[in-house]
């Protein structure tokens, strides 16, 4: 009889055991989701900055880091001085409003899915410009077959400094150049009526006359 009551006594308990354990089972929950992470690393400093000046922008390219384990999704471009900043996916990337006739250098930051790198190093110093604005003031007095043509130089430069200008006789074409007024303009036709147009010239180019309706 106590054999067989042990074995209805350690029956009971396996048996009381064993829902214990199911009923722990049925009322554990897994938690909810943790926040998203993706493994690897931010990028690289992007190397090889070179910026190329335009009228009021530059267009600035570089090399994408290598040591990414994630692609990099965009760079954004920033100039010094004035912190303009031009994030794009593009290479190259243009920065516009910038000053003409202020040198600017620029950095490059890459971005991925972890987050931004550190910046490159700056480019070589760049400075954006246009061809000059028009001469004014411009007044002609005649010679023997010749004109000495006087004028104000333009009020802007274009961020580059005027190397020297050119006049231009209506009729004929005729044309002198000097890097300062008065310039004479020579093999005029006596007799003849003539006008005198004048241009500015930089390293960009030859800028508009004061007859140049789109000078105006």
């Amino acid at each position: 009889m106590r054999k067989n009551a042990k074995a209805a006594n350690f029956l009971s308990l396996a048996v009381v055991a064993c829902m214990v354990v199911m009923s722990i089972a049925v009322e554990s929950r897994a938690s909810g989701p943790s926040n998203q992470v993706i493994p690897g690393s931010a990028p690289g400093a992007p190397t090889g900055v070179t910026a190329t000046p335009g009228n009021g922008q530059a267009s600035v390219s570089f090399k994408l880091p290598e040591d990414s384990s994630i692609p990099v999704a965009s760079c954004t471009v920033t100039s010094s001085p004035g912190g303009i900043t031009v994030t794009d996916s593009g290479n190259p990337i243009i920065v516009p409003g910038l000053t003409n006739g202020t040198p600017y250098t620029f950095t490059v930051k890459a971005t991925n899915a972890v987050g931004t790198g550190p910046a490159s190093k700056p480019s070589k110093a760049v400075t954006p410009a246009t061809v000059p604005g028009a001469p004014t003031g411009v007044t002609a007095k005649a010679g023997i077959g010749n004109a000495t043509v006087s004028f104000n130089p333009p009020a802007s430069d274009g961020g580059s400094p005027i190397t020297s200008y050119v006049v231009t006789s209506n009729p004929g074409g005729i044309t002198a150049s000097g890097p300062h007024s008065p310039i004479t303009v020579k093999g005029l036709t006596n007799g003849t009526a003539y006008t005198f147009s004048v241009q500015a010239i930089n390293r960009i180019g030859t800028g508009h006359s004061d007859q140049d309706p789109s000078s105006n």
